[in-house]
């Protein structure tokens, strides 16, 4: 049986209803952090958390030098592809804003912000990998997060 357009679109369907919720919470989270590069600590640990709690393993902190880098890595068998993730979350300097389609101040003082849309490419990239992750039926993989 081939699969069709309405299969895939299905499939991506699926994957943003099981990935939601994640990827809100991280772009929400870290939108709020606003951390500046080499500085995003507390991003970071929101990725991890996430990554954790869909089964991935830490492998590495602080990668290349970097305390903010980490690697993240999830298996299933022991053949197929690797599919790798990098992920970015760093906010910039003084592009603060509050959540509305005009500029205006944040109400908690913080003047990084993510103009550069970090929050919400890091968020979409775990969310990726979470859903690559998904244990199943599928074919073997090994799922890498940079």
């Amino acid at each position: 049986m081939s699969e069709t357009v309405g299969d895939h679109f299905a499939f991506i369907i699926d994957s943003v209803v099981h990935t939601g919720p994640a990827i809100a919470r991280i772009c929400a989270e870290v939108w709020r952090e606003a951390e500046i590069s080499k500085l995003e600590i507390n991003s970071a640990e929101i990725h991890i958390r996430e990554l954790e709690a869909a089964g991935f393993t830490i492998v590495s902190r602080g990668a290349s030098g970097y305390d903010t880098a980490f690697i993240a890595e999830w298996r299933q068998g022991e053949d197929g592809p690797i599919i790798g993730f990098l992920s970015e979350y760093d906010a910039l300097p003084n592009l603060g804003n509050a959540p509305v389609p005009e500029q205006a101040l944040r109400e908690d003082g913080v003047t990084n912000g993510h103009g550069c849309g970090h929050n919400l490419l890091g968020a979409g990239c775990t969310g990726a990998a979470i859903e690559r992750a998904s244990p199943g039926p599928a074919a073997d993989r090994f799922v890498k997060y940079w």
